[in-house]
């Protein structure tokens, strides 16, 4: 089965930007309506609560922060309709977690360790430094040197992997480099 996706209010919130998200707002699903003749090109994104409770005919209504206009309805089949687009619709179940915020966008520390004396330098992302440094060391023969941190996210670490690309010499690991040296004398903040 597969993990439901998690929405976050921000995500509501961009969605739909004219109308106030309440606390009582709760979406379910995230539903989409696809082109008709264009199987990948998204018309209509919803983040909708499902009401659990069919009509007589076993339909169950879906709403968006509004709760007086349903934005869908869906069969005891499983088939969903917009009320408002034409196209083929698409609900997946979803998790609410009001103030999660995606990995790529969480604070933590781009890292700088170095394998052994004049060892390969890697280039990492944590939360949680002292832990991961005990992870790495786990799986290396050398020991582990932290050289040095920057405050970050993970794109942080990104922008970095592509600065040093051409120092790359196998997934997060560079060239031990006056280059890199260099960088984390001048931004980085030293180890205690």
């Amino acid at each position: 089965m597969a993990k439901k996706p998690i929405i976050a209010r921000d995500d509501i919130e961009r969605r739909y930007p004219d109308v106030l998200v309440s606390d009582e707002f709760v979406p379910t699903h995230r539903v989409r309506v696809m082109a008709p003749h264009e199987p990948k090109k998204i018309l209509q994104e919803d983040f909708v609560w499902l009401d659990p409770t069919p009509s007589s005919k076993g339909v169950c209504m879906a709403y968006g922060p509004d709760p007086e206009e349903p934005l869908y309805a869906a069969t005891p089949s499983g088939l969903w309709q917009s009320f408002d687009r034409h196209g083929r619709v698409v609900a997946v179940e979803v998790r609410y977690e009001a103030h999660y915020i995606p990995q790529k966008d969480r604070l933590g520390n781009v890292y700088f360790v170095q394998a052994g004396a004049g060892g390969p330098i890697k280039i990492g992302w944590t939360q949680d430094i002292d832990r991961r440094i005990a992870e790495l060391q786990t799986a290396n023969a050398h020991k582990l040197s932290l050289l040095g941190m920057i405050p970050g996210t993970m794109e942080r670490e990104a922008a970095l992997h592509a600065q040093f690309d051409h120092l790359r010499l196998e997934a997060e690991w560079f060239q031990n480099s006056p280059e890199i040296f260099d960088f984390i004398r001048e931004r980085a903040v030293k180890p205690l």
